[in-house]
């Protein structure tokens, strides 16, 4: 009923229910939300002439093997990666961007960036083994909006990454940029390589992402713009 009000070109469903999220822990909300909503929004959009963006996740893979690329079946065994892959769209009216992000949040607080913020003066591990190559939610929306205004026909499913970087250095990274007191312990034990190849969106937009200590300095930089939204608006949680 929405979209007919409002009869949009385009439509960017940035809705899923993480691993993080209380709701994850009702299969049918996941099952609703991830796989379902995604084609039940495509569908009003073949109805209506207008595409659609799909966001999926690194977690449909289940960070085993590394440098994952587009021809490489799903494999998550857990809810989450398996739901989120389920709503990936395959059509000429989609995109479907593969990818990882992290970013500021208004409310909840359950993502990484927040959570290792609001460990300021405490101990935590730092996976040197774990290895990310997203990107962060200014990146990832600016991509998108290239998208949209130059490349209009993009259809299909694309990876979206970064260099190649640690848990650990990327929390370092972090912790340096946002001035935050948090030590920051090396764990060798815990292994996931969920890295992204994503020559294929670089051929076709030509994406090319900043470097991560250029990314961590742009987070750094959004801290006080969200604390005074926090401050203003009555539905986010003061921190």
């Amino acid at each position: 009923r929405l979209l007919d009000g409002i009869k949009p070109s385009v439509v960017i469903n940035c809705s899923g229910i993480t691993l993080r999220n209380p709701e994850a822990a009702s299969t049918i909300s996941s099952i609703t939300i991830n796989a379902l909503l995604p084609h039940q929004i495509l569908s009003w959009c073949k109805a209506n002439g207008a595409r659609t963006i799909q966001f999926s996740t690194v977690c449909v893979f289940d960070g085993k093997d590394g440098n994952y690329n587009e021809d490489f079946p799903p494999n998550a065994q857990d809810v989450y990666g398996r739901t989120k892959s389920l709503g990936d769209l395959i059509d000429p009216q989609a995109l479907t961007i593969r990818s990882s992000f992290i970013g500021r949040e208004l409310q909840a607080g359950t993502e990484l960036l927040e959570w290792f913020l609001s460990q300021r003066g405490k101990r935590i591990k730092g996976f040197r083994r774990a290895i990310f190559t997203g990107v962060t939610t200014s990146v990832m929306a600016d991509t998108v909006a290239d998208i949209i205004e130059r490349f209009p026909a993009l259809s299909g499913l694309y990876h979206l990454s970064s260099e190649v970087i640690s848990k650990h250095d990327l929390l370092v990274l972090l912790r340096d940029a946002c001035q935050a007191d948090v030590e920051i312990i090396p764990d060798d034990e815990f292994v996931c390589k969920r890295d992204l190849d994503d020559r294929r969106l670089r051929q076709a937009i030509g994406f090319s992402p900043p470097s991560w200590k250029q990314m961590a300095a742009d987070l750094a930089g959004e801290s006080t713009t969200y604390a005074a939204w926090r401050r203003e608006d009555p539905l986010c949680p003061s921190k």
